[in-house]
């Protein structure tokens, strides 16, 4: 089997990372991933990037925290990572994006500031998969304003490694309920977290692209990692 987290950050790329983009990929390989995708923080949010530049300068500066992966991975056998991102809507309310790609961030400057119903439009009508990141997450930096449910979402985090277990039950919850695809993540900013292993999905065949990856999450042809363990989606519902 394959494991991937998808859901990690870099001091790169976020503000509250720790590690570097290598520091990460090591210790992911380490504890016997094949592969990481790298949701820093977008530049809307709370990123390393400085919002002086100019929008493609911006967007340059955030793919680097991923080229650097990408580029660190290759001193490790069959590791691959991918680029995601982190997109705050509300304070406390995210989305993960998968599958979006350099010229389209270039070509749309218009996301920086979208409504998050026109942000979901735009990224699935270009291919992208959208999953609402720690949904039912509860800290006092929450605009509770904003409901945990994000209808326009593909899928939601049913488990995050730094959510409590009711935290995650809601998110489970609301998964089946509406028939969304569940996802795992470390949601990993320190190369040292022990929460490393805990997170993530495995499947039977090798992930190369993140168009394989959107498939894969697509289809249900994973497992679901929660707590170091592995359960298929039958187990899982």
């Amino acid at each position: 089997m394959y494991k991937y987290d998808l859901h990690t950050h870099t001091n790169a790329g976020s503000l509250c990372g720790v590690s570097s983009p290598d520091e990460m990929v090591a210790a992911y390989a380490k504890a016997g991933y094949s592969g990481i995708v790298i949701t820093d923080h977008f530049i809307c949010g709370n990123t390393c990037v400085p919002r002086s530049l100019e929008w493609t300068k911006r967007i340059d500066a955030y793919f680097s925290a991923y080229e650097r992966a990408a580029k660190a991975a290759k001193e490790f056998k069959d590791f691959t990572v991918f680029f995601g991102a982190e997109y705050a809507y509300a304070a406390g309310h995210e989305i993960l994006i998968y599958g979006a790609e350099k010229k389209f961030l270039y070509e749309h400057p218009e996301i920086e500031n979208a409504d998050i119903f026109a942000l979901c439009e735009l990224l699935k009508k270009n291919g992208c998969l959208v999953i609402s990141a720690h949904p039912f997450r509860e800290r006092e930096y929450n605009d509770f304003s904003v409901p945990a449910e994000l209808p326009c979402a593909d899928g939601a985090e049913i488990y995050n490694s730094h959510n409590s277990d009711s935290e995650n039950q809601r998110a489970l919850n609301y998964v089946a309920e509406n028939s969304l695809i569940p996802t795992s993540g470390g949601d990993i900013h320190d190369a040292a977290d022990r929460n490393i292993g805990l997170a993530g999905i495995e499947t039977e065949k090798k992930i190369k692209s993140s168009d394989e990856l959107i498939s894969v999450l697509r289809a249900g042809n994973y497992r679901v990692l929660a707590k170091g363990k592995s359960f298929s989606l039958n187990e899982v519902f």
